[in-house]
């Protein structure tokens, strides 16, 4: 019951936003209203940690008929995002492994199908995410065991692979920055056909507006990429034990990877960030 009673309560919140979207056409016409609401939703019960109700919305997005496909093809990708989310701090470690086996199923299976590259670029980011994730999982599971470490360390390396590896990395979909880049190529041939254009009537301004915006998007995912793939190298030094070699040359390469991203991104948020993962960096070697 309190669960229908939030999402009661989250599906008219959005019904009136949708309603006072409607008076400004510009906010939604790029999507529709019935995604624009369905988004606007999903992401106020996400902020807010409703990851049951979440879920519960989800289930029934499935079966609505007025979503574009673009969303629809996103649905699984979000269900098993609001799972993981759902467990991060759940205790019984067994629960949250089974729970981030079966998003890992799903995420995998997206990337086999989905020709959107948009949905494609977000699967592959949610997969080097996910990969982190796991391994942290598995290294708090380790408890010592030599062997289970050594376990955690590759599920770190795959996930430095999935973020940031080459286009022949032989992933379903491809790394997420071949996939990130991909999506970015489409963006800059579209506005090319604009930027040939002398004149643009006001609807072609609006969606050359969106491209750009898209565009900027994306560029700053790629940066994003970058400081997860350092993330992912200093997770895997964390693995190894103190003081040994293998931990202190992880951690010196994690540094170089953060330094070399906050020079080549010194005003994004990425690049600053990684400044500051740099110094914290720094202080455990």
């Amino acid at each position: 019951e309190p669960q229908r009673f939030w999402i009661r309560r989250w599906l008219l919140m959005a019904a009136v936003a949708g309603l006072a979207a409607c008076s400004r056409p510009g906010w939604v016409a790029a999507e529709g209203l019935p995604d624009w609401t369905a988004r606007q939703l999903l992401e106020a019960v996400a902020q807010r940690g409703y990851h049951d109700t979440e879920l519960l919305i989800l289930e029934r997005l499935a079966t609505a008929p007025e979503i574009s496909k673009e969303l629809r093809q996103s649905l699984p990708l979000r269900r098993a995002a609001a799972l993981v989310a759902s467990v991060r701090r759940d205790p019984d470690l067994a629960k949250r492994e089974s729970v981030y086996v079966a998003a890992q199923q799903e995420t995998d299976r997206l990337l086999a199908e989905a020709d959107d590259p948009a949905v494609v670029s977000e699967a592959a980011f949610k997969r080097g995410l996910l990969l982190l994730e796991q391994g942290r999982l598995k290294r708090e599971q380790a408890a010592g065991d030599a062997e289970a470490i050594r376990a955690a360390a590759e599920v770190f390396r795959r996930a430095h692979v999935a973020l940031v590896g080459s286009a022949d990395s032989g992933l379903p979909g491809g790394s997420a920055r071949t996939a990130v880049a991909r999506e970015l190529a489409g963006v800059d041939n579209r506005l090319a056909d604009y930027r040939e254009r002398r004149v643009l009537p006001r609807e072609d301004r609006r969606k050359r507006d969106t491209l750009e915006e898209n565009r900027e998007r994306l560029r700053g995912r790629l940066a994003q990429l970058d400081l997860l793939a350092a993330e992912a190298t200093a997770e895997e030094a964390r693995c190894f034990p103190a003081d040994s070699a293998d931990r202190r040359a992880g951690l010196q390469e994690s540094v170089r990877q953060y330094r070399t991203l906050a020079e080549n991104q010194p005003t994004r948020a990425a690049g600053l960030w990684a400044r500051v993962e740099e110094g914290r960096t720094l202080i455990e070697l």
